[in-house]
């Protein structure tokens, strides 16, 4: 991701805060290639994240 860009979904899901996006990666188990959906200067973008191990 870049500067600006504009998070539009998270594993299959819409996303419309950053609350949104964290309940997403916290339901997912790491090591899930999870989709994203991205705006980028006006223009859709998909392309994909490994969830990983969250620190203690």
């Amino acid at each position: 991701m870049r500067r600006g860009d504009v998070l539009l979904s998270v594993c299959g899901h819409e996303v419309d805060s950053i609350d949104d996006v964290l309940t997403e990666v916290l339901v997912t188990l790491p090591g899930t290639i999870c989709p994203l959906v991205i705006s980028r200067a006006g223009e859709r973008w998909k392309t994909a994240a490994v969830i990983g191990e969250r620190a203690a």
